[in-house]
């Protein structure tokens, strides 16, 4: 029998069947964007006697299809999990009728929950039709059989980054690898990897991430993704010196462009920033790629994992004042992202200033922006009013994507200002800001992170949330050097966990006396920072020294997290000054969702992002 896969639920297994009932008399003419609609053979009781059996391929799942085109079962197929039946050998026992050459019979067992199907076809084509959408559209367990790996080019705290080759495509990609036994551990763990495989599955645009294919292995759980060379965009224009407005222009178009593909899908991404922007290669400084959706989600969904979160220095103020019980903010939040990102290429400076990370969090909340810097006397006026749209504090009066779009600043043929801008100062963002915001003088227990990942019961690793050198690059190190001392697990093991000090399996569950507490909350680094590049801060061990002592000094529990309490205590402080008996009622009532004391909010140190569910 199977081992269970990490994507199984509890509500799942007590259900009979494998697929959900579909409401109504709903037909296939109902269905929107059909991929595929084919017929195929399916086992019967009688040995020799196959059922003909219809499935439809939808955007959303997959659909069982009665003669008269009536649906009548669902299956989303975000976590179901699939095996190729290649040369079936008996298929005679599924249909006499069926050719009995095994090269003619090909077939799919799709697996969710401890149930299954399987269904099978003698036509080669449609085969080979169905599996190029369903290894997208579902959880594969053929990772070691199908990739060569070649080398581990990143690592953070909750991933590593593999650089590996497709057998069949000889064609390169980018592997992140979690450890499933440390996921399973961490507050919400398996639902945020859920959510973001489910986001990412729904991008189809030259500007985002794209994610291929998703593997579940005994130990491990791989995301297939483009493997980008360019490196980070701040460290390419930080080398050049300077960019100009045109250059400045195809840039921000790139990115409006991959905001639009996601705002017309309902998907807010959450976490722009600028270690968030990679290039596609070394040749093109504006081919931009968005990366890290761990904390995207979709507005039109009941339960949102996350409500406040984001990058000190980077969010949008409504995403700061929301309050449970408030309408939630929209889409129009990455826009002001964006346009912070915007304004740090044009000035060279973050516009939210502060000597450390609570200063800044007030800076941005209050989100007083300066025009009258010296700096944008070398603008055109085009890049400065659009910038002013986007960072308009007010979101319902904040462009939208489509809107910046169609500003005369992003038009090819629009007004910019000659001459170059000088970048000189993008290096004290990357040192005094990110070091402001890492200042912990006023609370050593704040930590800031994109995803908010709690502990729930073993000793995790807290280590390397640093997001300068976040993920550190291997450049010289081959898998073979990495696994020189194998130690499986057992069949099917992933074989970067086999006798390795470092590995992920051993990394995330091991106890180090260094760890203070087992209710310490966790942050998901991003994990595609310095994947792909040589870091600009040192070496390794030097990064590590520094790793290592801010770790010792953390300590984060689960409630009380300083992160959430400073945004709700400066709400409260803000309410006082208008309304001082409702604060004073409110501070002795029971604790609530918005209020000081909220349980489980969280952060991570580095370039920060700041999580509160």
């Amino acid at each position: 029998m199977k081992p269970a896969s990490f994507f199984d639920d509890d509500y799942g297994k007590l259900q009979k069947k494998i697929w959900d009932p579909v409401p109504g008399n709903k037909t296939v003419s109902n269905l929107e964007t059909v991929y595929l609609c084919n017929q195929f053979y399916k086992r019967s009781k009688k040995v020799g006697k196959s059922k003909q059996i219809y499935y439809v391929l939808t955007e959303e799942g997959l659909y069982q299809v009665k003669k008269n085109e009536v649906l009548c079962g669902f299956m989303d197929l975000t976590c179901v999990k699939m095996d190729l039946l290649i040369e079936v050998q008996d298929a005679k026992t599924i249909d006499t009728s069926l050719d009995s050459n095994p090269n003619n019979v090909h077939g799919f067992r799709l697996s969710r929950n401890g149930k299954s199907i399987e269904f099978y076809t003698n036509d080669n084509l449609l085969y080979k039709n169905w599996k190029n959408v369903l290894i997208y559209r579902c959880i594969q367990s053929t990772f070691h059989e199908e990739f060569i790996v070649t080398k581990m080019i990143g690592k953070g705290s909750f991933a590593k980054v593999y650089l590996a080759t497709k057998k069949s495509q000889n064609i390169q990609y980018a592997i992140k690898a979690f450890n499933k036994e440390f996921m399973q551990n961490q507050h919400k763990g398996k639902e945020s990897l859920i959510n973001e495989i489910s986001i990412m599955r729904q991008l189809n645009n030259d500007h985002l991430i794209r994610l291929y294919e998703v593997y579940e292995t005994t130990n491990s759980i791989y995301f297939v993704v483009d493997l980008l060379n360019g490196g980070e965009l701040l460290h390419r224009i930080r080398e050049k010196g300077s960019i100009n407005e045109k250059e400045l222009r195809v840039l921000i178009r790139n990115l409006i462009l991959a905001l639009e593909h996601l705002h017309q899908k309902n998907i807010m991404h959450r976490d722009l920033k600028p270690e968030n922007l990679l290039l596609k290669s070394k040749q093109s400084d504006s081919e931009i790629v968005v990366a890290d959706f761990g904390l995207a989600t979709r507005i039109d969904i009941p339960n949102i994992l996350f409500k406040r979160c984001g990058t000190p220095g980077f969010v949008a103020p409504e995403v700061l004042l929301y309050k449970e019980g408030d309408p939630f903010y929209t889409t129009q939040c990455d826009i002001f992202s964006a346009g912070i990102i915007f304004y740090l290429l044009l000035v060279g400076k973050q516009p939210f200033q502060g000597k450390d990370y609570k200063q800044i969090l007030r800076a941005n909340k209050a989100c007083e922006i300066r025009y009258d810097l010296p700096e944008f006397e070398k603008i055109s006026n085009a890049a400065k009013d659009l910038l002013k749209k986007m960072l308009d504090a007010r979101p319902e009066h904040r462009f939208s994507a489509t809107q910046c779009l169609q500003h005369p600043f992003l038009h090819l043929d629009g007004e910019y200002q000659p001459g170059d801008i000088s970048c000189g100062n993008l290096g004290s963002y990357e040192v005094e800001f990110l070091a402001n915001v890492r200042n912990k003088q006023l609370d050593s227990q704040e930590m800031i992170g994109s995803l908010a990942l709690h502990s729930t019961g073993k000793l995790p690793i807290n280590g390397n949330v640093n997001t300068i050198g976040s993920l550190s690059t291997y450049s010289n190190s081959s898998i073979t050097n990495l696994e020189r001392k194998n130690t499986s697990s057992g069949p099917g093991a992933s074989i970067f966990n086999k006798g390795r000090s470092d590995s992920i399996d051993q990394n995330m569950t091991g106890t180090p006396s260094s760890r203070k507490s087992n209710n310490n909350s966790l942050f998901k680094a991003t994990l595609i920072k310095n994947s792909y590049h040589t870091s600009q801060f040192g070496g390794n061990e030097e990064r590590k020294g520094r790793d290592d002592e801010y770790e010792e000094n953390c300590d984060v529990g689960e409630e009380n997290s300083p992160v959430c309490n400073s945004v709700n205590k400066m709400n409260i402080e803000k309410s006082m000054k208008h309304n001082p008996s409702k604060c004073d009622e409110s501070s002795n009532s029971p604790k609530s969702a918005g209020t000081i004391g909220t349980p489980t909010n969280s952060a991570k140190y580095g370039k920060s992002t700041i999580a509160k569910k």
